[in-house]
């Protein structure tokens, strides 16, 4: 019997601008790897797309509480880093 992995690995390819973003925003706010920052990435995204989706099936006051959250739970630039955009 074959078991199922417990985790999976997901290989994705950035540009070298996005790569030199990523990277000052390892060291800007003390991630130890980008490892660790896309980790903190996907988990935010999973639980905002987990959160949405459980409200929309749950009726009266879970429905209202989920309205009240919404907001908040909008991603929000939290860096100031700067983008440069190659000249064409």
């Amino acid at each position: 019997m074959v078991k199922a992995p417990k985790s999976r690995r997901i290989n994705t390819k950035v540009s070298e601008g996005d790569y030199r973003i990523l990277l000052a925003v390892v060291r800007e706010y003390g991630f130890k790897s980008m490892y660790q920052l896309l980790q903190a990435l996907l988990l935010c995204l999973i639980r905002h797309v987990d959160s949405v989706r459980d409200a929309e099936y749950e009726d009266g006051i879970g429905a209202e509480i989920g309205e009240m959250f919404d907001e908040l739970m909008e991603p929000q630039p939290r860096c100031k880093v700067p983008v440069r955009r190659n000249a064409p």
